[in-house]
């Protein structure tokens, strides 16, 4: 779903000219799809669309050939960092993003990136990085901070929010709630990847991946 801060003024433009086609990927009613790879040009501009799922599932990102420069919609902002909606997904749409242009970043809120495949290898790394610290935490002991559970020891189980707490500790509380969605599509990705398991809703590092 394209979010309603990139698309109020479509209405307003079809009442000025009815005639203009509203493109999309998985389009609505009266719109026309987006393929992947699809070419968009005008005189002095030629547009690529790259599928890139990840902060929707519809989401495009698009290439300008002539600064080989790439808007990147809601995947990668000129501003702190982007929700999404399948961490798996957004990674695997992030690595494809970086390697196809080598300019520019024109994101959908903020400012302009200089480098954009740097700033999309920072959103890769920092994304890594917190999964790592998410294994960390299941690994150690609740009842003794920071110490790593042995290969003899039973894991604990951890809610998503406990987790929250202790990578996010030097954060204000008010903020444990929206980091807490970050963590939780973590911890879905590590399940799918067969390194921890949830029952009800606690975690736990599989015995094969403890240590």
């Amino acid at each position: 779903m394209v979010h309603h801060d990139h698309v109020k003024g479509v209405d307003h433009l079809l009442e000025y000219s009815p005639e203009t086609i509203i493109h999309k990927n998985r389009p609505g009613e009266g719109q026309t799809d987006i393929k992947d790879g699809q070419i968009f040009s005008t005189d002095g501009a030629t547009l690529r669309a790259v599928y890139s799922p990840g902060h929707t599932q519809d989401h495009m990102a698009l290439i300008l050939d002539e600064e080989d420069a790439m808007f990147t919609g809601d995947n990668v902002l000129g501003h702190g960092t982007a929700v999404f909606e399948d961490l798996t997904t957004y990674l695997n749409s992030l690595e494809r993003m970086k390697g196809v242009f080598s300019g520019k970043a024109y994101p959908g809120h903020g400012a302009v990136i200089e480098d954009g495949p740097g700033k999309i290898g920072e959103y890769i790394r920092h994304r890594k990085e917190r999964e790592s610290q998410v294994i960390q935490v299941l690994k150690s002991a609740k009842n003794r901070p920071g110490v790593i559970i042995t290969r003899d020891e039973e894991a604990d189980e951890w809610t998503s929010m406990e987790i929250v707490k202790i990578i996010y500790r030097d954060v204000p509380e008010s903020l444990h709630v929206p980091a807490n969605g970050g963590i939780v599509q973590i911890l879905n990705k590590l399940q799918a990847d067969e390194k921890v398991v949830k029952e009800q809703d606690r975690w736990k590092i599989k015995a094969r991946a403890a240590l």
